[in-house]
């Protein structure tokens, strides 16, 4: 499969899923995020370890935070260093991804305004320990049992448009995120099985 295609686009739609399940919205290179989204959800700060504010969609925060208790529990830490950013923000992060490394890598690691998964509050950035980054830098059922999915698995790049990035979360909700685990898909791939419920996949 080939990467997802941008169709036509009414005024108002929403994104793929949209009309059955918010949380199953497409953004990425090709698919910009109707800013319209943000009316439909509610963003809650919350103090990482490093005592600063992030920002994330209410229940992607609240499945964190469990994610994160009961990680500790075993004695393996995950931290959130990354969560909702304004387009402003992203813009201001691309200008200077192309200004200490050049415009080839930002547009190749980088995502446009209004193209990041970030500015929907559904995407966070972790840190986390070696041990636990060993057991869970691809697919993995312990992030799909609070609603997680690796975004950008390996071997994947000609689907979602970006190298692997094991830090990067998106939230789906527990039953897509298991469904996306055990078939081993992207977000990408997973719309697409689930075509008569998009709005205009190509």
């Amino acid at each position: 499969m080939g990467p997802v295609k941008r169709g036509k686009k009414k005024d108002g739609e929403y994104n793929e899923g949209m009309k059955n399940d918010k949380y199953l919205i497409l953004v990425n290179k090709t698919h910009p995020m109707d800013e319209k989204y943000l009316e439909s959800i509610e963003l809650l700060p919350a103090e990482n370890a490093e005592k600063e504010i992030i920002t994330a969609e209410k229940h992607t925060l609240e499945a964190f935070l469990k994610l994160k208790k009961d990680m500790e529990e075993k004695g393996l830490r995950i931290n959130i260093v990354s969560g909702y950013r304004s387009r402003e923000e992203q813009e201001s992060l691309l200008q200077e991804l192309e200004e200490e490394n050049g415009r080839e890598y930002a547009e190749t690691y980088g995502a446009l305004p209004g193209y990041s998964e970030h500015e929907t509050g559904l995407a966070i950035d972790v840190e986390y320990d070696l041990l636990f980054g060993d057991l869970v830098m691809s697919y993995n059922p312990v992030f799909a049992e609070y609603g997680f999915i690796q975004r950008y698995p390996e071997g994947k790049e000609h689907v979602t448009g970006y190298p692997p990035e094991g830090w990067h979360l998106r939230y789906v909700g527990k039953e897509h995120a298991e469904t996306i685990e055990k078939r081993k898909v992207t977000l990408e791939e997973y719309l697409e099985e689930r075509a008569e419920n998009c709005t205009f996949l190509e």
